[in-house]
């Protein structure tokens, strides 16, 4: 949920899917470095997230801090995401990837 990549109709459509398919939650993972980049705009943003999963009648599980899938954490642009893996959190499988 870094500042310039929250999209706000993005995320409501996407909620809109889950309320539609019969989710009521969520877990949505926070990285340590998107805090200590900007921590009022952090909880803006978190704000933001809890108000749409609200009017989509969905609870939300933050898990904050979760900064230990990567061994090289760099705020901005990620790495692209691997379709065919799924990384756990804490999980070293692709550390060379990085």
């Amino acid at each position: 949920m870094a500042g310039r990549d929250l999209r706000p109709p993005s995320i409501d459509r996407e909620l809109g899917w889950a309320e539609g398919l019969g989710f009521n939650s969520v877990r949505v993972f926070l990285h340590d470095l998107a805090w200590r980049q900007d921590p009022a705009g952090f909880l803006d943003r978190m704000d933001q997230f809890l108000a749409a999963a609200s009017r989509h009648r969905i609870s939300v599980l933050f898990v904050i801090f979760d900064g230990v899938w990567n061994p090289q954490p760099h705020a901005g642009p990620q790495p692209a995401p691997f379709p065919e893996f799924t990384i756990r959190s804490g999980s070293k499988a692709l550390e060379s990837s990085f």
